[in-house]
């Protein structure tokens, strides 16, 4: 791009309308940053989600063990659940629910970090997740896997960068 360009160029904030420009012989070309505020993003689950957060990892209530194996720290990692959540907000885990119905304790051998795991469990209890830099990509292939499309266009939606660039002309 070179500096005679970039005079002809607007940059806009989210706040400020984008007002064209009065037409020329040539398109003006407009960039818009938008940058995404994080103070904005919602913090916890909310609504029947948030009511359903309590029952994460409760033994009393739960019916079976989801358990994996943490390469961080080496050792088994398990998360008491309830058959009837995971069967209905994912796909492949009601398959495995399906084949496995006498078994109380269910090893998920495809999830190797503990924080991911975690991440997967309570945005199925809840339809919100917390995604960090580190995890996001992974929840996206999590997601895939595991069939959860609303898992996959929270976090797609997350991975976007800070910035978004658009041209137009």
């Amino acid at each position: 791009m070179t500096e005679d360009n970039l005079d002809d160029m607007k940059f806009d904030t989210p706040e400020e309308e984008t007002k064209q420009e009065p037409k020329t012989k040539e398109p003006v070309k407009t960039i818009t940053l938008l940058k995404k505020k994080v103070e904005e993003k919602p913090t916890k689950a909310t609504g029947m989600g948030a009511d359903f957060q309590q029952f994460i990892n409760d033994e009393a209530t739960s019916d079976v063990k989801l358990s994996i194996y943490d390469d961080d720290a080496q050792q088994r990692y398990s998360v008491f659940c309830h058959r009837l959540i995971l069967a209905t907000r994912c796909p492949v885990l009601k398959r495995i629910l399906d084949e496995k119905k006498e078994e109380k304790e269910i090893f998920i051998d495809n999830i190797h970090r503990q924080i991911l795991f975690d991440q997967l469990i309570q945005f199925l209890y809840t339809d919100f997740v917390q995604a960090t830099e580190d995890t996001v990509m992974d929840l996206i292939k999590m997601a895939d896997t595991y069939e959860i499309v609303h898992l996959k266009v929270a976090s797609g939606a997350y991975s976007k960068v800070c910035f978004s660039i658009s041209i137009n002309q």
